[in-house]
């Protein structure tokens, strides 16, 4: 079949017109991640951000107090590769959370008491809960969380790791940037093959980093087998216990 020359520039123009399409999307490749942000500013956020320049699995959108942008934060949070674009506190709520990712990395104290007690009258925390109603994925980073100052009474120590261990029930996730990373999608658990077998050496195995998120896909038949070099976090042996999961 014979092609004129002006098919033949036709199909160029719409080969390399999709071969730019492309292009885009290559740079822009990942799901979208919200970061949520409140005040007062903290380098806590600067510092996730950096941390995922080396990721293209996420479209990183802070989300910030309008007040940021006159105070020069929000061209702070710009000038990082990480950083998509900014969405304004003041704006309406996306319409992608169903499947987006959100990351707090600044946890004040109130925000996890509401969000155990099921409390949204804060915009962080009716986000979370909107999370929470269409199942989207809401990580903590335990960075971001207040810490305890050592002076506290045993009572109310305790009834703050039990809202630890409540949201920990609804599937909010506890865990560093490296464990966040690690179960990002495209990533096998280590020491495992694409198809799940372990068929790698011993010795060329790479530690598992067993957090609250990913128990139940380590556990078989109630019972996770540790190997040499896994990492277990805290939040993992919690929530192992209130799944009665035991590790060996």
């Amino acid at each position: 079949m014979k092609i004129s020359e002006e098919q033949l520039k036709e199909l160029v123009l719409r080969v390399l017109g999709e071969l730019e399409r492309k292009a885009d999307n290559a740079n822009h490749p990942g799901q979208k991640l919200y970061m949520l942000c409140m005040s007062p500013w903290s380098d806590r956020y600067m510092e996730f951000l950096r941390e995922m320049e080396t990721s293209d699995q996420y479209e990183i959108v802070p989300v910030i107090p309008s007040s940021w942008k006159d105070m020069g934060y929000e061209a702070r949070l710009m000038e990082t590769k990480a950083c998509s674009h900014i969405l304004h506190r003041s704006c309406e709520k996306p319409a992608d959370l169903e499947t987006a990712i959100t990351v707090m990395p600044v946890v004040p104290r109130d925000v996890l008491v509401k969000t155990a007690l099921c409390i949204s009258d804060t915009y962080e925390t009716s986000w979370i809960s909107e999370c929470m109603d269409k199942g989207s994925r809401v990580v903590l980073l335990r960075s971001g969380l207040a810490r305890f100052s050592g002076k506290e009474k045993p009572a109310y120590r305790n009834r703050v790791m039990n809202y630890y261990r409540q949201i920990l029930e609804y599937g909010v996730e506890i865990c560093s940037v490296d464990e966040f990373t690690y179960e990002s999608p495209g990533h096998s658990p280590a020491g495992e093959t694409a198809s799940g077998n372990d068929t790698q050496h011993p010795d060329t195995k790479k530690k598992r980093v067993i957090s609250s998120s990913n128990v139940e896909q380590f556990a078989s038949g109630g019972v996770i087998f540790l190997q040499q070099g896994d990492i277990v976090t805290d939040l993992a042996k919690d929530r192992a216990k209130f799944l009665n999961i035991v590790f060996k």
